[in-house]
């Protein structure tokens, strides 16, 4: 309702005379009219005060609540409790097929604030122009504090969406709406203490019989803005008490949750600034920038993180009050105007308890908005789940890198040395769960001329291929073909002489049936194990770039060996049976389509379908490349190719990665 409204507004604006008149019984204690009322003839609104509307409303917001608080829990145990769970941004590209909890979580609040959006505004609009003179003040105050309650599902929203600005123009239109929304809510409010008369706020008692709230409301509203009077009367409150205990109802939830909000649109402006990713924005100079100025303030992640949880903690915890005070308002209100015996009863029943007008099922019906949403977000996560199973169908496609004509940045720069050595163990997956595995050959592969922006960085990768173990009673040679551009191995097992190998043998003896393997080729992807070493020299050099990447997660210039190793090898015993933990492996791996499934085809118990290590969960860029002449080479994955080269050279930062098997 606009500032003007008043009884003389509406008589000079509308034509229509708000009819104000009290007329009480003889002894006082009754009213036997208010305004055009007499008892059970106060005519209902159903479309504002039903019982289908109010629970839309409250029920969005009790979701985007719930949604809210388990967003906050979540990003709380990856960022403050348990920070080796948060991912790099390396590694978020290469599973951003996967199903991001917090992104399902803030596309469904951000849903529910969309919907509210137009859902509140209209209903505002609607009491400003068409309801304006005669609306009563008892639906008034139920409009006023349901569209606090769509304030709060605002707030959550702008509070916990880091995708709130993901398209900017949207963001902005957001932005705007749902600022407006909150001015026309505080207007709403403010005018309920624009005169001297008082706005009937205050819940009846249960034995009172009648309350001036069935009154229009424009009969206590002076046609005067009071929003910035409202304003300064409660920042010159003298206590506590006198700030929370005011006249409107809500008004002190508003204001807190207005200033929130306004704090919370800036952050999350800081949020989109700082999420910059590519190198030539503006956004990315910004924060590096920004970074090499206050070094000290990108160091300590953990306090920032820990102060930005109490951010989160404080808008969900003033969005949870607002919705519980607003919600017991408006039914415990609800409730007394059901039992005074004023409301007009159709058909022996409430009309605001029926929820079946079409004013109601509006409303209502929007709320399958937040079913699609959920929906659309997990169907793009299958679409491009199934599109990356196509792919690794398909094969990486990997060519041979030559150090000399690929690997080399230009730019030069003097800094610290960081060299990153790593050995990467990769074996054939092809060892029995209980015996000792003994390798059966060993593929050094080692390259230091590996210049970088600040002297340049080396690497060491060693490939130990395991075997499975045997005893005497059958003879078994097996040939290995390891091409590990291609990450994979190629195994041959046929019947041997009685001579054994120049490689030896081994022997294992085990219970039961002696048992051959199957004779024949087939390919097994590798396995891998790594490990880091870091060491730290002053020089400097010319070059820019840590090198070529192995498909791996090894450092260094990637080769592409190709072995065959043989060996005959003692065999017998009976096949153990795979575990329900092996099992279950099995099925999650084909079920995400990962290599590994056709060893159980075979007849071993193989450890191929364990799952592989983790990828290492903290980017090194922000350890080994912290000041400028800083060289590091990286990389994350595990069947897919990824080529990570980036240095700091005099004159800039060159930034190479490939996703999915193909380098872009």
């Amino acid at each position: 309702m606009g500032a003007y409204v008043s009884t003389e507004n509406c008589v000079a604006h509308y034509g229509i005379t708000p009819n104000c008149t009290v007329i009480r019984s003889s002894d006082g204690l009754n009213a036997l009219v208010l305004g055009e009322s007499t008892p059970g003839t106060f005519q209902a609104d159903p479309d504002i005060a039903g019982i289908g509307v109010l629970g839309a409303f409250i029920s969005v917001t009790v979701f985007a609540l719930l949604m809210s608080i388990a967003s906050m829990l979540w990003w709380s145990t990856k960022n403050i409790f348990k920070p080796d769970m948060r991912l790099a941004r390396e590694e978020k590209e290469l599973k951003n097929w996967k199903f991001s909890v917090s992104c399902i979580l803030e596309s469904l609040i951000a849903t529910c604030s969309d919907q509210q959006v137009f859902t509140g505004g209209a209903y505002a609009i609607t009491l400003r122009y068409a309801k304006a003179c005669t609306v009563s003040a008892y639906h008034y105050n139920v409009v006023a504090n349901i569209l606090l309650v769509t304030c709060a599902t605002h707030l959550m929203a702008v509070t916990v969406s880091r995708h709130y600005w993901e398209h900017v123009y949207v963001g902005v239109l957001r932005i705007t709406v749902t600022t407006l929304v909150y001015i026309i809510t505080g207007v709403l409010l403010s005018n309920q203490g624009s005169t001297s008369l008082g706005f009937p706020t205050e819940i009846p008692l249960a034995t009172e019989t009648y309350s001036l709230m069935l009154l229009p409301a424009a009969c206590f509203q002076s046609g005067r803005s009071s929003f910035r009077a409202e304003i300064g009367k409660a920042l010159q409150a003298g206590s506590l008490r006198a700030f929370f205990g005011g006249q409107i109802h809500g008004w002190t939830n508003f204001l807190i949750m207005f200033l929130f909000y306004l704090i919370a649109v800036f952050i999350s402006l800081g949020r989109l600034i700082r999420r910059g990713t590519d190198p030539d924005c503006r956004r990315y100079k910004f924060v590096k920038s920004l970074e090499n100025t206050f070094p000290p303030l990108f160091r300590a992640k953990r306090f920032f993180y820990i102060l930005f949880g109490i951010y989160l903690a404080a808008g969900i915890g003033i969005s949870c009050w607002t919705v519980i005070t607003a919600g017991l308002y408006v039914f415990e209100l609800r409730q007394w105007v059901d039992r005074s015996g004023w409301i007009h009863q159709s058909r022996n029943t409430n009309p605001e308890n029926d929820p079946s007008t079409f004013g109601q099922l509006v409303p209502m019906l929007l709320m399958s908005l937040t079913i699609f949403t959920f929906l659309n977000t997990v169907s793009e996560r299958v679409y491009a789940r199934r599109a990356l199973r196509h792919s690794r169908r398909a094969g990486p496609t990997i060519d041979t890198h030559n150090p000399q004509d690929d690997g080399l940045e230009s730019g030069s720069g003097s800094g610290n040395y960081r060299e990153k050595s790593e050995a990467v163990n990769i074996g054939i997956a092809i060892a029995e769960s209980d015996s000792n595995s003994m390798p059966l050959a060993e593929i050094p592969l080692h390259n230091d001329n590996n210049p970088g922006g600040g002297g340049g960085s080396g690497a060491s990768t060693r490939h130990n291929i395991p075997i499975a173990t045997s005893s005497s009673s059958s003879r078994i040679h097996r040939s290995a073909h390891i091409d590990a551009s291609r990450g994979e191995a190629t195994i041959t097992t046929a019947a041997a002489d009685t001579q054994p190998s120049a490689h030896g043998s081994h022997s294992h003896s085990e219970a039961g049936t002696p048992y051959l393997p199957p004779l024949g080729s087939f390919s097994s992807p590798l396995i891998m194990n790594t490990s880091t070493n870091t060491n730290t020299n002053n020089s400097s050099s010319v070059g820019g770039g840590g090198g070529w990447q192995s498909p791996f997660g090894g450092a260094g210039w990637w080769q592409s060996p190709r072995l065959t190793a043989e060996r005959t090898e003692d065999w017998s015993g009976t096949p153990s049976a795979p575990s329900r933990q092996q099992r279950r492996q099995q099925q999650r791996r084909r079920q995400q389509g990962l290599p590994g499934d056709d060893l159980s085809d075979l007849g071993l118990s193989s450890e191929a379908n364990a799952a592989p290590p983790p990828v290492p969960r903290k980017s090194p860029s922000r350890e080994f490349a912290s000041q400028r002449g800083d060289s590091y080479s990286e990389g994350y994955g595990r069947a897919d190719a990824v080529r990570r080269a980036e240095g700091y050279g005099g004159n800039g930062t060159e930034i190479e990665l490939g996703l999915g098997g193909r380098v872009q």
